[in-house]
């Protein structure tokens, strides 16, 4: 459907399904269901619902409604790493072994299952031990 508006140049489009949905959801004539969606999109005002975004937009409630949305998130629950004292010996004897190395200082268990950095003159080395899973 194609509306002219005075004072307009251009005619309006409108869908008809657009129409439809209003008169049907609203239960208004077509002729109300026109006027509602032409000040809808903005090509008439309509001072009751300019008066109702003013007294919105001073109150803020949309930003209200948002900051709302984030305090619902859950905190995350701390992560839990369970021993495992195959690698911890592994990672002590290699740490030892390290220390033996002719030049290695700075030899540091950063983790104790996991990481040992070491240097070795003006380089820096870092061993990471990782435990193969088992195959299904």
């Amino acid at each position: 459907m194609t509306i002219k508006i005075e004072g307009r140049e251009k005619e309006i489009r409108i869908p008809d399904e657009d129409i439809k949905r209003i008169v049907k959801g609203l239960g208004v004539s077509e002729a109300e269901a026109i006027d509602i969606w032409l000040e809808d999109e903005g090509y008439m005002e309509n001072e009751e619902q300019e008066a109702l975004c003013k007294k919105a937009k001073d109150v803020r409630i949309t930003a209200t409604i948002h900051e709302a949305k984030a305090d619902k998130t859950k905190p995350r629950a701390p992560r839990t790493v369970a021993a495992n004292p195959t690698k911890e010996m592994i990672i002590a004897e290699v740490a030892t072994a390290v220390r033996n190395i002719a030049g290695a200082t700075d030899v540091i268990i950063e983790n104790a299952g996991k990481i040992i950095t070491f240097r070795i003159g003006e380089d820096e080395f870092k061993l990471d031990l990782v435990q193969k899973r088992k195959k299904k």
